[in-house]
């Protein structure tokens, strides 16, 4: 289960009754979880017993370098388990809009574009173009091109919303949260156990929903995105909750090309007056030349 969570960016918190005797240092099984919690980087915040017979066995644990549990106590025993209450300090992630540049391609105008390109200079003299180098090619194309998509189909900021972390939540989804709900505020009022009992099963017909939603959400965009490595990634953050990324990057790939070949001219030049190194050459004997006669071999 740790293998899971671990791999998961939101913030985790793991609790309940674990039935093992966590306080004892001789104890094999609060060993193995203790062992556990530190090799997976989560900590254990309860700090008292919480049994009647003064063990700890119920637990409250989260990542190591969290700080989501707040004000933790232990109160008096309900049963033969103590009630445990803490604060957790979640807040709703903010939707930052994010400003990007953009084209209108659905407004581009098919015909007008290749009529406007037909008569350009990228294609109205080819005889002309044959002699040119292929820098100034690369050049050419990507002045009138621009030039032309700037004319036909200027480029505009458009306002972008990141994308929801859950995209498999449909409609089916808020319909089942809504009966569960409606079980939950029907129990609170009448406090019966009938109501109790179909609350509970709500909620777990709920989760599991949820979870097959899940699963076959992902499992169908890994089959859609099969043989697009940019789409396998994409759909790898997203199953490990990443956060969306920004594409934007200052660098184009003119600034590598020009790093690549500065740092290779500033190895030529740092090594130009450097002699050549004449490297002797050696020729190899062949494996008859190297074999010993009987004769030699006794004589020796």
């Amino acid at each position: 289960m740790f293998e899971q969570l671990v791999s998961y960016s939101c913030p985790v918190v793991v609790c309940g009754d674990f039935d093992v005797h966590f306080d004892l240092c001789d104890d094999g099984n609060a060993v193995r979880l203790r062992d556990t919690l530190q090799s997976f980087g989560f900590v254990q915040h309860v700090t008292e017993p919480t049994h009647a017979r003064g063990h700890k066995l119920d637990l409250v644990i989260t990542r190591n370098e969290t700080d989501d549990v707040l004000s933790l106590r232990v109160g008096g025993l309900i049963s033969d388990h103590a009630l445990i209450r803490f604060v957790l300090s979640l807040k709703k992630p903010s939707v930052d809009v994010q400003w990007v540049t953009s084209r209108a391609w659905r407004r581009l105008s098919g015909d007008a574009f290749v009529s406007d390109l037909a008569a350009s200079e990228l294609c109205a003299d080819l005889d002309t173009l044959s002699d040119l180098p292929a820098d100034d090619l690369v050049e050419l194309y990507r002045d009138v091109l621009t030039g032309l998509l700037d004319k036909h189909c200027p480029a505009v900021k458009v306002r972008r919303r990141p994308k929801k972390a859950t995209p498999w939540f449909d409609a089916d989804c808020r319909a089942a949260l809504r009966r569960t709900r409606t079980a939950e505020r029907r129990f609170r009022r009448s406090r019966r156990l009938a109501d109790k009992s179909e609350w509970d099963k709500r909620m777990k017909l709920m989760r599991s929903f949820y979870a097959d939603k899940h699963n076959r959400y992902w499992r169908n965009e890994i089959s859609v995105n099969k043989g697009n490595s940019q789409g396998l990634w994409r759909t790898l953050h997203g199953v490990l909750g990443d956060s969306a990324r920004n594409d934007d990057s200052p660098f184009c790939a003119d600034d590598f090309a020009k790093y690549f070949k500065d740092k290779v001219d500033s190895v030529r030049a740092s090594t130009a007056a450097t002699p050549l190194y004449d490297v002797p050459f050696r020729m190899t004997s062949s494996l008859s030349d190297l074999a010993v006669s009987p004769s030699t071999r006794s004589r020796n």
